[in-house]
């Protein structure tokens, strides 16, 4: 197992979701679970076919990829992934873990296929996470979540007002005939909002405006 996924998440305060993109109710738009700490784009997709929502009898509503890096014999494709990106609001954050739920749709595992998953911190180039590509699992398991720990990036660590992180994964998935099920994508972390002025500050700031306008006329 890779450096990155055993690294230990910050103990300094309980992680909460700050970002989730979950599918169930047929949209892609991001749940912001704290808005006063980060700001997600649109979960968007380059170069891989999105088949739309897909949904069994007594299951929740996902969404399907095919095409996904399907070039027998490559690596992750650095053309081929899906990302999204979040600026920081708040005064400071501290990412901890970065997670979401495929599958391959068609029955046994897939060995070939693989992902990989990297982060950007504003505009300095990608950087994976982890040592290598993971198995991607088929139909007749559980919807599987992969979980990754960021505390191997120290730059996640330390993110300030107006930072912009993105996250991006890639895919070598080699067979574009099938999809694959994808879901509940969240980014958990920590932080500290921007502080808000207290009402008697404002109430101060107030009395001191109109005074100056009073001197003034």
């Amino acid at each position: 197992m890779s450096l990155g996924l055993l690294a230990l998440a910050s103990l300094a305060a309980p992680a909460a979701t700050l970002v989730e993109f979950d599918f169930d109710d047929q949209n892609s738009a991001a749940s912001v679970e704290a808005a006063a700490l980060l700001d997600a784009g649109d979960f968007t997709s380059n170069n891989v076919t999105d088949l739309g929502y897909y949904h069994r009898a007594g299951a929740d509503f996902e969404r399907l990829l095919s095409a996904w890096g399907d070039d027998p014999g490559e690596p992750a494709d650095s053309n081929e992934y899906v990302e999204f990106a979040s600026t920081v609001t708040g005064e400071s954050v501290t990412l901890e873990r970065f997670s979401f739920s495929l599958q391959h749709s068609a029955a046994g595992r897939t060995s070939s296929d693989q992902i990989q998953v990297a982060w950007d911190l504003n505009g300095g180039g990608f950087q994976t996470i982890g040592m290598g590509g993971l198995d991607v699992r088929g139909e007749d398991e559980p919807l599987f979540t992969y979980n990754f720990l960021l505390g191997m990036a120290p730059a996640l660590g330390d993110l300030q007002t107006a930072d912009v992180v993105t996250f991006r994964i890639y895919g070598d998935l080699r067979d574009d005939t099938t999809a694959y099920r994808f879901d509940n994508v969240r980014l958990f972390g920590h932080g500290v909002p921007l502080p808000v002025p207290e009402p008697s500050a404002l109430a101060m700031l107030g009395a001191a405006l109109g005074f100056a306008f009073r001197r003034r006329r």
